[in-house]
């Protein structure tokens, strides 16, 4: 009956609502049941708790990783880790799986996608180390995202594999830098 209060204003107070009702129909309602209505209205109209915080306070940018645990199992930890609106480490989502693989990361972003409402990761950068095709988990469920692979991961191939082409393009970059040739807009 009050879906229209919580649509005007979503952050009216229980207490508010409370005097209204009483004021209304001269009965008292507890505050519980208030809070409880006012749960399920947010739900209803899509701005509850939980999408308000992940779309409105975290920055568009979701950093996945998986590791190896050292358990008995010998099992894999998938972590999903945002920027909160203070710059700080917003753990998302975290599950544990035997394997990282394709269908690991499949199941892990699929499910993340649901979670949080991402539209398919319209507007999210999602950055990974490129490991155990993330890649292409994340182009199957977060087809609308920007993929980006961790710097750290790429430097280490090219060391492993080629250190002598990332001298020369290392000294490359130097020699540019100096004389004012590098332009930054290039690099995005």
């Amino acid at each position: 009956m009050f879906l229209h209060r919580w649509k005007q204003e979503p952050t009216i107070s229980t207490i508010a609502l409370t005097h209204e009702i009483e004021a209304t129909f001269d009965c008292k309602c507890p505050e519980w049941k208030v809070f409880c209505a006012a749960n399920r209205a947010k739900q209803l109209l899509g701005i509850d708790h939980e999408d308000g915080y992940a779309m409105v306070h975290c920055q568009r940018l979701l950093a996945v990783d998986g590791w190896k645990m050292n358990n008995p199992y010998n099992s894999v930890m998938l972590v999903a880790a945002a920027l909160d609106g203070n710059n700080g480490i917003l753990p998302v989502a975290f599950c544990e799986v035997e394997v990282e693989d394709m269908d690991s990361w499949v199941y892990f972003l699929k499910n993340i996608n649901n979670a949080l409402r991402l539209e398919s990761g319209t507007g999210l950068c999602i950055l990974a180390d490129g490991d155990n095709d993330v890649e292409y988990a994340v182009e199957e469920y977060l087809a609308h995202a920007t993929y980006r692979q961790c710097c750290h991961r790429i430097f280490t191939e090219m060391v492993i594999d080629s250190p002598r082409q990332l001298f020369t393009t290392y000294s490359g970059l130097l020699a540019a830098t100096r004389v004012h040739q590098l332009s930054l807009n290039t690099w995005s």
